[in-house]
C-alpha cells in the first residue's frame, strides 16, 4: 500500500490502488477505503492528508 502511494501520491493514485485493491483482494470499494486508511495510519502516516483529500474530493457534498 505504502509504495503504491509512494509511487503516485495523487488522488487518481489513491483511486488506482482502491481499485487494484478490490481486484486483487476481491472486496468491495468500502472495505478497500478502510484498507487504505488503516494501512496509512500505521505504516505510512504521511500519507493521512493525501487521504484526506481523496476523501474531500469524492464526499459528494458530505463532511469527509
Amino acid at each position: 500500500m505504502c509504495r503504491s502511494l509512494d509511487a503516485d501520491p495523487t488522488i487518481d493514485g489513491v483511486l488506482n490502488t482502491g481499485v487494484s485493491l478490490t481486484k486483487k483482494a476481491n472486496i468491495d470499494p468500502y472495505v478497500a477505503g478502510q484498507v487504505l486508511a488503516y494501512s496509512a495510519i500505521w505504516f505510512c502516516p504521511t500519507h493521512i492528508t493525501l487521504l484526506k483529500r481523496f476523501a474531500d474530493y469524492y464526499k459528494g457534498g458530505r463532511e469527509a
